[in-house]
């Protein structure tokens, strides 16, 4: 990300992708700055509400399940931080965290689903087929050719791209970036009682993977940047 402007005296916009460790994430993040800095739960939707409220007051963090672009919104100078998962895994603990949560927005549509039945819901799609992707791109429609402008957006304005497989150096690289104090917590809204990929039919993992093939490929640039910015830092050390 090459901005001149130091990352932490930028609005910090926090793009949460469900079942990527985000609502942890948020806990952690929330004790970082003073509540009358924080707006809370912007979606796509609440875009007009985003920029009255930036505008008539100092809002240092802004959160919710919301997509790329909030940012276009307000002439004051912003940054993201999101974090990635391994997709097939995250479509798995979506299909069981949902079943499992009866207040969930999606538990009506998909309380009497088998996993293979999920992942094929026309109404579903948007949660199941390449989310990730969509989500770094703000928009529901994808080409291949998509794939990087999503890697693009990400360098440019994203000053984390966490990994939720490596959840504690993904924290703490944000500390190091924002300057936060006490990243220490304790795991949020894990999915019990579900299956493993090893232990899910390869027929549906198969299916799982051709429906998600940019955000397997997303996720793996992610990691790998990830990885090689820590070698970076360790290098330096």
């Amino acid at each position: 990300m090459n901005n001149v402007i130091p990352a932490e005296d930028r609005i910090l916009i926090f793009m949460h992708i469900p079942k990527t460790g985000g609502m942890t994430l948020k806990r952690i993040i929330k004790r970082q700055y003073p509540d009358i800095n924080i707006l809370k739960d912007i979606t796509d939707g609440k875009t007009s509400e985003f920029k009255k409220i930036v505008s008539e007051k100092e809002i240092q963090f802004v959160f919710g399940h919301l997509s790329f672009g909030l940012h276009m919104h307000t002439s004051k100078p912003c940054t993201y931080v999101t974090m990635m998962r391994e997709p097939i895994d995250r479509v798995i603990s979506m299909y069981y965290y949902v079943i499992g949560k009866k207040d969930h927005p999606l538990h009506g549509i998909v309380k009497d689903l088998l996993i293979e039945e999920f992942i094929d819901h026309p109404d579903l799609k948007v949660h199941t087929n390449n989310m990730q992707t969509k989500r770094v791109l703000g928009k529901n429609s994808l080409s291949p050719s998509d794939l990087e402008q999503a890697k693009q957006n990400l360098q440019e304005h994203f000053s984390v791209i966490g990994i939720t497989e490596m959840f504690d150096d993904s924290v703490a690289l944000m500390k190091q970036k924002f300057n936060w104090n006490d990243i220490s917590y304790v795991r949020k809204n894990q999915t019990k009682k579900r299956l493993s990929k090893e232990e899910i039919d390869p027929i549906i993992i198969n299916k799982i993977k051709a429906n998600n093939e940019l955000d397997i490929q997303l996720y793996n640039w992610a990691k790998n940047r990830l990885v090689q910015e820590l070698k970076s830092i360790n290098a330096s050390q």
